[in-house]
């Protein structure tokens, strides 16, 4: 636990946090981020979050579908639980790998059918992100943009794929399993769970679950735009939904810290400028981010109390690593 707390990554980690809530704190008038922060609609904000427990619970349930073998999804859950506290907490988003330890742990389902059922959902999301985005090109007035704003969101894109590239060259510089024998396997179980999820009844379920979640998903964002600026639209809820979705989707800082902030910020703000300020945009995330960071608290300590004692370890967190590094060596 020291060498992560003390390493380069979470270290790198914390600078980028401070540097973006920075940045997202210079654009905003304080004033008039402490007056729109008092000045809210607290019925807007309350469905804001229970929409937010609504989409965990609508991806925790697409996990479940897309896994080869039968598992809980109370199991499923405690060991996404699990991996929001170490979203929250470590950098490079280790909660995802976290939650495939964690249920292989606990559930009939092997670490590698696990963690690919991860990776592949990621691509999914990658997918609809793109479908979404497809689809909102017209209503948002890309033609209208001023050069400026086209500019600053094709250098944002940019960076967050440079920032991607960067983190999965440090992990495979840093990984200690042999590459061969690791592909081979990642080979094996990507053909099976594609071959699974490619199922019609499998795809159908999948499906079904993504778009409800990305519906959801909207509508959560909507609710808490709308809970500051009466005027917000679902099309800007659903932009900001695919930005913010990018930013969170990038190995950075710890919790997304400041990462969270100033993407959301600036994709409300560069596009609809007649609509918000930084300053309310500021606000919008920081809410935004509030809700997400309680239901991950909440979901994440009844996960960890949960799998405790199903784990049988006392000191949980230090099991998870040794099982990781056992499970490392068993390739070696």
């Amino acid at each position: 636990m020291r060498e992560i707390f003390f390493s380069t990554s979470f270290i790198g980690g914390l600078i980028v946090s401070a540097l973006c809530l920075a940045a997202a704190f210079w654009f905003a008038d304080f004033q008039g981020l402490l007056d729109t922060l008092i000045d809210f609609d607290p019925l807007f904000a309350t469905l804001g979050l229970v929409f937010t427990f609504i989409h965990i619970f609508i991806r925790n349930a697409r996990w479940v579908a897309m896994i080869s073998v039968r598992v809980s999804y109370a199991n499923a859950l405690w060991a996404q639980g699990v991996g929001f506290i170490f979203t929250l907490f470590m950098p490079l988003r280790l909660g995802d790998g976290v939650r495939a330890v964690v249920l292989a742990a606990i559930d009939k389902v092997s670490v590698w059918s696990s963690a690919m059922s991860v990776i592949v959902e990621r691509g999914i999301d990658v997918v609809a992100l793109m479908c979404l985005a497809a689809v909102l090109v017209p209503f948002i007035g890309i033609d209208g943009m001023p050069a400026s704003a086209m500019a600053k969101i094709a250098l944002a894109i940019v960076l967050a794929m440079v920032a991607a590239w960067v983190a999965l060259k440090l992990i495979r510089r840093f990984a200690s399993v042999r590459v061969a024998t690791m592909a081979e396997r990642l080979k094996e179980e990507f053909t099976m769970t594609l071959r699974f999820i490619g199922q019609p009844g499998v795809m159908l379920r999948v499906g079904l679950w993504t778009l409800m979640g990305w519906i959801v998903g909207v509508f959560r964002h909507w609710m808490i735009l709308l809970a500051f600026v009466p005027d917000a639209t679902l099309v800007q809820a659903a932009f900001l939904t695919i930005m913010l979705t990018l930013a969170i989707s990038v190995p950075s800082s710890p919790g997304f810290v400041g990462v969270f902030q100033l993407v959301g910020q600036q994709a409300l703000v560069i596009p609809f400028s007649a609509t918000f300020d930084p300053a309310s945009a500021l606000s919008i995330t920081i809410a935004l981010h509030l809700c997400l960071l309680f239901t991950y608290t909440v979901i994440g300590l009844i996960g960890v109390a949960i799998t405790a004692k199903r784990m049988g370890e006392d000191h949980m967190i230090r099991s998870i690593f040794d099982r990781a590094r056992a499970w490392k060596k068993k390739l070696n």
